[in-house]
């Protein structure tokens, strides 16, 4: 029997939470759409078998919360999904869902412009030139 959907984690910046959702297979960007509550999302590898879904456009949308983890900020709800390493498609999550909430920092509206000022004050730090 053909698998019908993937279990995520849902990062849920809105209300402070992460939880573990399903996404279905069929229809996906759709269902990735709806979850995040946008109409463009993007994908950054965050390890070889996981991969982190945000809205592209969370940044321009007024009030949208962050999270920090690993020291990177995103804004925004986003998922975490798994990636089968040969295929390349996306599968059931293997994040150990207790140990990734408390490594997430869900940080004020103050704390946010706080870390964003010193990341544009520091710009030039942060440019690689060969």
């Amino acid at each position: 029997m053909e698998k019908l959907a993937d279990k995520a984690v849902f990062i849920d910046a809105h209300n402070q939470s992460v939880s573990e959702v399903e996404i279905p297979r069929e229809e996906r960007l759709q269902a990735l759409y709806k979850q995040l509550g946008c109409t463009i999302v993007e994908r950054t590898t965050i390890d070889p078998n996981h991969d982190l879904i945000i809205d592209e456009e969370g940044l321009f949308k007024q009030d949208n919360p962050a999270f920090a983890i690993g020291g990177y900020m995103f804004v925004g709800d986003a998922l975490i999904m798994g990636v089968d390493i040969e295929s390349g498609e996306w599968t059931d999550h293997e994040i150990d869902i207790e140990g990734l909430s408390a490594a997430i920092i869900f940080p004020s509206e103050e704390q946010t412009r706080e870390i964003f000022n010193r990341s544009q004050d520091n710009q030039e730090e942060n440019i690689v030139v060969d």
